[in-house]
């Protein structure tokens, strides 16, 4: 749309003309749709007008949230506060820890993973993955893909454990 180019070119230009001039971007993905938050996103958008760009972004496609957040600022006290705002303003739980990057790190995602409820049957599916490694070479190992929940973690482990860094 001609009126958000137009916004769009005016940043531009603006952080080509002054390279220094950092530009923080947070994003937050949340549980619930964007009509039951729009009210309190305006009043929190006004709040930080001039200092915090607030985008609002509906997501119908995704399976994990339904809205996502992205927020803009030239300061990183800011932009936090901001954030601490959102938090204390929306209903508690909606703002949910989602990784949109999963396969950067995923060793600090299963690392979380083990620190949480998840950890017995995470830990004894790592433990039958790392047995079967020692006992068996790869060429002898065969494993049965159905598309299910099971086989989709088992991969998963698999990849995290023995093919990334």
């Amino acid at each position: 749309m001609p009126k958000f180019l137009k916004i769009a070119f005016t940043t531009l230009e603006e952080k080509i003309s002054n390279p220094s001039a950092a530009s923080v971007v947070r994003e937050l993905y949340l549980s619930i749709d964007e009509m039951s938050v729009a009210a309190r996103l305006t009043e929190i958008s006004k709040q930080y007008a001039g200092s915090v760009a607030i985008g609002s972004y509906p997501e119908w496609q995704n399976n994990y949230f339904k809205l996502k957040l992205v927020l803009e600022c030239d300061n990183c006290d800011t932009i936090e506060e901001c954030v601490t705002t959102i938090e204390q303003n929306l209903p508690a739980g909606c703002i949910l820890d989602y990784n949109k990057n999963p396969m950067v790190c995923p060793m600090d995602g299963l690392n979380n993973l083990l620190k949480g409820n998840l950890h017995k049957p995470l830990q004894e599916a790592i433990d039958t993955l790392t047995e079967a490694l020692q006992r068996y070479k790869l060429d002898e190992i065969c494993i049965g893909f159905n598309g299910g929940k099971d086989c989709t973690a088992l991969l998963h482990l698999w990849l995290v454990n023995n093919v990334l860094p």
